[in-house]
């Protein structure tokens, strides 16, 4: 069952924002949307991984 897009960039916000990267979605009307990681990363520096 493939994982949908915005779950997708949800689970590796957390990673990318560790690494400074930014991640945002463009749907196809031209939408944007920014995919913040919560305090899911801070507990992803401090090595708990979910």
């Amino acid at each position: 069952m493939p994982i949908p897009i915005t779950r997708l960039a949800e689970r590796l916000a957390p990673r990318c924002a560790l690494a400074g990267i930014e991640i945002a979605l463009v749907g196809s009307r031209g939408e944007v949307m920014d995919v913040k990681p919560a305090e899911t990363a801070e507990l992803m520096a401090e090595g708990i991984d979910g």
